[in-house]
């Protein structure tokens, strides 16, 4: 008999083995194609692939810079680190740009994968299947942002959490059981590196975390062991305090423009109008969950059976952990909502408990071997690839590739050359596809100011409109009169030397 059983077990340790490879070359596959059908797009992406370049070129990792003398610390740093890494590996490129993100999506299949097996533990891989074929996570995996990082480290946070006592069905944490205090380490190890993601909002899994076990009077005090928080400390505030200890003036910048300003005020223009939740986030919420959403749509009779209290009640008291679920996706989007700076990205650490929803929901029914599941299958995968490659052959105003190839063919740049935005947004994602500094100066600053210090040769790229006394003030500056070279788009280009 214990042949017998031990043989049984190498099956299923082989069988999930293969299903980790097969979710993992899947996720792969769809994240990777269609990766460079586009350019580099402004202004986040621009951002992101410009510090990096700076950061490659000059070697100071601690200062995100765009330029010389314009240091960029709106975000902590781990993003610009992870590009950074896979430009100096293979090159500065449009793909290797997105890499980074790639990876991280990938690695999230397999955390849902995990927390898979808690939630549908019948049918584990399913969740990770919705996840990778969502169509906010996929094309999400393939923009050069903060957020897939961050969704890879709050969902390795929560399972962590989930985790704290191994083979336990119970998510209650027992004091005393030191079992546990690697797993609750591990979790603010997974915070700590989302804070250094995009700081505040990679704490927001806690607020749910925190609820959950306060709704079942469970005690916090086990949450928050020693080792862990200075792990945190470490991790997610070192960064920050050490550039505070330079400049202590970024403490209120920090806590000031880039937490509570974006929570209290428009000032960053980014969809603060009280409505902005229904015209934005709703939208990225329902075709976020196409098709597999269609798929799970109760019939009438189901419908009224749901909408009683008893059948809630019920479920919470068969499955507790339905309500981590439910908190992990409802209190981080009440924040995203009450903030009046929005974006639509924001949400995509929100699809980890949407899939594992999803997937609990769909188990029951789901069957790979029926043709119509199949097509279902087949319309989730299409639908994220076929959306790349119309984003790719969308003339997009602000992809940088187009413009690349315009400069190179005009201004030939080389490496010590500048190309200067001129009272004009600047396009940063040109420092992907050409070797010369870009600079920008905004309306009203001196144009010899603007120039120096003086380059061999500058690149003026303003508004079709050219100011009307540039070449007075050039030849203040005791620069030649500029060439003019062809136009493109909206923008008009100068050469001087």
């Amino acid at each position: 008999m214990p042949s017998h059983r031990n043989e049984d077990e190498a099956v299923v340790r082989k069988g999930d083995g293969l299903v980790v490879w097969a979710l993992v070359a899947f996720a792969v596959a769809m994240a990777a194609i269609g990766i460079d059908a586009r350019g580099i797009w402004e202004s986040d992406e621009g951002r992101y692939t410009a510090v990096p370049v700076e950061m490659l070129r000059s070697g100071d990792l601690m200062v995100p810079r765009l330029d010389l003398d314009r240091p960029h610390l709106t975000k902590p740093p781990l993003t610009y680190w992870a590009v950074t890494a896979s430009f100096a590996a293979f090159g500065v490129s449009e793909t290797s740009a997105r890499l980074p993100n790639l990876i991280a999506f990938v690695l999230t299949v397999l955390v849902v994968l995990r927390l898979g097996r808690r939630f549908v533990p019948d049918k584990p891989w399913l969740p990770a299947l919705v996840y990778a074929t969502l169509p906010v996570t996929v094309l999400g995996a393939n923009v050069v942002t903060t957020d897939t990082l961050l969704t890879l480290f709050e969902a390795l946070a929560v399972l962590c959490f989930l985790e704290r006592e191994k083979g336990s069905n119970s998510i209650s944490p027992v004091e005393g059981k030191s079992s546990s205090t690697p797993f609750l380490i591990a979790m603010w190890v997974a915070f700590g590196l989302g804070f250094l993601t995009k700081g505040p909002p990679a704490l927001l899994p806690l607020l749910a975390i925190l609820s959950y076990l306060r709704l079942r009077d469970e005690p916090l005090r086990p949450l928050f062991p020693p080792l862990g928080l200075a792990a945190f400390a470490l991790l997610g505030l070192g960064w920050f305090a050490a550039l505070i200890a330079q400049v202590p003036a970024l403490a209120g910048y920090f806590i000031g423009d880039e937490v509570l300003a974006r929570i209290a005020t428009d000032r960053f223009d980014r969809n603060g109008e009280w409505y902005a939740p229904f015209t934005l986030y709703l939208p990225v919420l329902v075709v976020g969950v196409l098709p597999w959403a269609l798929a799970v749509l109760p019939d009438r009779r189901t419908l009224e059976e749901r909408a009683s209290v008893p059948y809630w009640r019920a479920r919470i008291a068969a499955f507790p952990e339905l309500a981590l679920l439910a908190l992990w996706f409802a209190l981080p989007l009440a924040v995203f909502c009450f903030a009046q700076s929005r974006q639509a990205s924001y949400l995509l650490p929100l699809f980890v408990p949407i899939a594992l929803m999803l997937g609990r929901a769909l188990a029951p029914r789901f069957d790979p071997t029926r043709g119509s599941w199949r097509i279902v299958v087949l319309i989730a995968v299409a639908i994220p690839l076929a959306t790349k490659f119309w984003l790719a052959g969308w003339p997009y105003y602000k992809d940088s590739r187009g413009l690349a190839a315009h400069v190179v063919a005009e201004f030939a740049p080389a490496a010590d050359d500048r190309i200067l935005f001129l009272e004009r947004w600047p396009q940063w994602g040109l420092r992907v596809y050409q070797p010369a500094r870009i600079g920008w100066r905004e309306a009203g600053t001196p144009v010899c100011e603007a120039l120096a210090p003086r380059p061999q040769r500058t690149l003026i790229i303003v508004a079709t409109k050219r100011p009307a006394d540039l070449d007075v003030a050039l030849a203040g500056c005791g620069h030649a009169p500029p060439r003019r070279l062809g136009a493109f788009r909206d923008m008009a280009f100068y050469s001087i030397e």
